[in-house]
């Protein structure tokens, strides 16, 4: 009898087992937990994403309960002959290799069945759910990226460990040891080893998920590779001729191909884990590349680049032109994104040698080359490559991309920065080519329209006006206009977000904060032409401010958030914060020090109280203390039981992981909860809030009208006549 015969008796035996169609059934039932009580993706487990709460969450949870669930299904399978103890029977009419390997197979089959149907079933419900936020990419990529293969996952591990053990109790316990730490703090930035649900952090409705699924396929491919090499190696720990697992293993290493083929999946999967492309070897902590040759002077930069919305890959040529204040200043240092590959560079039109550094830090790594003796230089750099997350973002998926809809390449990841002097009157400038559908934006700078393509892509000329640097976002974007009594801003946002933007009257509520500003500070003074540009981005954070311009993440216009009333720190909050910023931190500049004496100044402080001034006056006191000075005292109160904290002697045993993050913890509650509590009780000592407001359109006009913007917590004090022991917080 040959194999082909016993796979199709095995397949139909599987369908036709009561067992596997309970465990089927159960298994479609599986991600019903992921709208009820496991919500691991979203806000403390509450996502307000749509994609987040109807197809992340679900399944996430089918995953869970369908890995227990085919794990248990293999070993019932796979140790039912020798518990029956038919198992010489069988081996004299056909090979345990042979049989083995159609129940595997079947067990596979079965699982893929199973996949499907949980992927039509939840389908009409996610539509209704969705509405006119459904995407079809997501969803079907999640169950069959995500759902899917992780029940053929659970079948390889289970049937190598049975082969391996021959012993179903043994084998159950090796599964849930390896399936544990999948839970834990201990592989949150391991996310290619955490197979049971691979890392999500966050499903966007507006944009497109493919990085997510990108680095989901990834992680299922290296536990695929692995455990098919593991199978093969547990065939030949398979039990012959009543010998035990060392005598097996001689008779079995007669298959000479096992063995090798074996170990070439098992070190794929370690190359795999190794040269994994998503993010880069820099250390957790936010550390930048000094400054290079002060000798060179940068005139000029543009780049020519041209995305790959499939892919995610970048591939540009930069023109640098440099001028030589010395002689002897040859050695130079480029700083390009670690994820990129410099395919050569020429100076003056003949190319010249190169090192990559591989000394990733942050977001970027140096690259190392000397300079012809010439006084004037044009370097051409040709490079190509997917742009990588930081360490610290490994758990968030956080940073630079590029997919099918959406485009955020900044710093240098869009162009390469060469590590010199750069002239005031330097032009940074790129064309870039990109779908005919997606419009790009440059934080301050400027794009316009070359030409149509006439091939379903366009040309664009962009410009940056402030920094070394071309910061980048793109995509499919509407743009509309408000107006204040002293100023006007243009809001960019995704055209899928037009509907949120006005049933909830969104441009209202940044006109209001513009207002209330205004009223209780001054006139805003750091703008040019009088135009603040409100930028949407992808990603759950909140937003940033910059000179000019604000970015706000897509959570903050997130329809379950903003029609949500009742809840502290929502998306209108989010949007008067950032904008208040344009205030306190840019046209007010806050000197900020997180080691130095006063760790909790920043401007974090006055933006944050800020902010709680405006929606006390809007929603209430009652309103205002529950969602920010009982916040504010929980954050503290949560810190100083921190072990570490108060044994700060012990930080340095840790690892840097988790070094960093206490770290980071600390300096966000002495910037977000402590500082806003001293300024509140500030404004207690100077006799009210009003008081504290007069205070600050005092320092906010003496600050814009000086020459020194900065202001130091000494100035602050001074401004409030008072001492920092008159600010302690018990």
């Amino acid at each position: 009898m040959n194999f082909l015969y016993f796979l199709h008796l095995e397949i139909k035996r599987c369908f036709l087992s009561p067992v596997t169609r309970v465990v089927s059934l159960l298994t479609v039932c599986a991600p019903l937990a992921g709208y009820w009580f496991y919500k691991p993706v979203g806000i403390v487990g509450q996502s307000i994403t749509r994609a987040g709460t109807y197809i992340a969450n679900p399944v996430l949870a089918g995953s869970i309960g369908g890995v227990i669930l085919f794990a248990l299904l293999t070993l019932y399978e796979l140790s039912r002959v020798r518990e029956n103890k038919i198992d010489a029977i069988t081996d004299s009419i056909v090979s345990p290799f042979t049989l083995n390997t159609a129940k595997i197979i079947s067990l596979l089959t079965a699982a893929t069945v199973t996949g499907i149907l949980t992927t039509l079933v939840y389908l009409p419900y996610t539509i209704y759910k969705t509405a006119y936020l459904f995407d079809a990419g997501t969803y079907f990529g999640s169950f069959l990226i995500i759902f899917t293969p992780v029940l053929w996952i659970a079948c390889l591990m289970a049937a190598a460990f049975y082969q391996i053990t021959r012993r179903t109790d043994l084998s159950f316990i090796m599964l849930a040891a390896v399936a544990a730490p999948c839970f834990g703090a201990f592989m949150k930035y391991e996310f290619i080893l955490k197979w049971i649900n691979p890392t999500i952090d966050f499903f966007t409705d507006i944009f497109s998920n493919s990085r997510v699924l990108r680095i989901a396929a990834y992680n299922r491919l290296f536990w695929i590779i692995g455990l098919s090499g593991l199978l093969l190696l547990s065939f030949l720990c398979m039990r012959r001729y009543g010998k035990g697992i060392i005598g097996s293993l001689i008779v079995n290493l007669k298959k000479i191909w096992l063995a090798p083929l074996s170990a070439t999946l098992i070190s794929a999967a370690v190359c795999l884990y190794l040269f994994q492309p998503f993010v880069n070897h820099a250390p957790m902590e936010y550390k930048f590349h000094e400054e290079g040759n002060e000798n060179i002077t940068v005139t000029s930069t543009h780049t020519q680049a041209r995305p790959n919305m499939l892919t995610g890959f970048m591939h540009g040529k930069t023109t640098i032109n440099i001028v030589k204040a010395a002689a002897g200043a040859k050695k130079c240092l480029l700083e390009i994104d670690c994820g990129y590959t410099v395919h050569y560079i020429t100076a003056n039109g003949n190319k010249i040698d190169f090192k990559d550094l591989k000394n990733d830090l942050y977001v970027s790594k140096q690259v190392s080359f000397k300079l012809p003796e010439d006084e004037k230089v044009e370097l051409i750099i040709d490079y190509s490559g997917y742009p990588q997350m930081h360490s610290a973002s490994a758990y968030r998926f956080f940073g630079n991309e590029i997919n099918g809809r959406y485009i955020q390449l900044c710093l240098t990841s869009f162009t390469p920065r060469l590590s010199a002097k750069h002239s005031k009157k330097r032009i940074i400038s790129a064309d870039i080519i990109l779908p005919a559908r997606i419009t790009p934006t440059v934080m301050c700078g400027n794009s316009h329209l070359i030409k149509d393509n006439y091939d379903g892509t366009k040309t664009w000329r962009l410009s940056s006006d402030y920094i070394p640097f071309i910061n980048l976002y793109a995509y499919d974007r509407t743009i509309s206009s408000i107006n204040t009594a002293n100023m006007s801003m243009d809001f960019y946002y995704a055209h899928k977000s037009k509907p949120v933007m006005e049933k909830y009257n969104v441009n209202g509520t940044f006109k209001e904060a513009i207002e209330f500003c205004e009223k209780h500070y001054g006139v805003l003074s750091n703008l040019d032409n009088n135009k603040l540009v409100l930028l949407q981005t992808a990603g759950s954070g909140g937003g940033a401010p910059f000179k000019g311009v604000c970015t706000y993440g897509e959570l903050a216009f997130a329809e379950d958030g903003l029609k949500d009333t009742n809840k502290g720190a929502s998306g209108i909050e989010v949007m008067a914060h950032e904008l208040i910023h344009q205030w306190w931190g840019l046209s007010v500049a806050i000197e900020e020090n997180p080691s130095g004496p006063y760790p909790e100044w920043s401007a974090e402080g006055p933006t944050v109280f800020a902010t709680y001034r405006m929606m006390k006056g809007k929603f209430g006191p009652e309103y205002a203390k529950r969602h920010y000075t009982d916040k504010w005292e929980r954050a503290i109160q949560d810190r100083n039981r921190n072990f570490y904290h108060r044994n700060p002697q012990y930080m340095e045993r840790l690892p840097e992981r988790f070094s960093s993050k206490i770290k980071e913890t600390n300096t966000s509650v002495n910037q977000y909860s402590l500082m806003p509590l001293k300024i509140l009780k500030a404004a207690e000592l100077l006799g009210g809030e009003e008081k504290m407001d007069q205070v600050m359109a005092k320092i906010y006009k003496t600050k814009t009208e000086s020459d020194d913007p900065y202001l130091s917590y000494e100035e602050f004090l001074s401004a409030c006549g008072l001492s920092k022991e008159d600010l302690k917080i018990d």
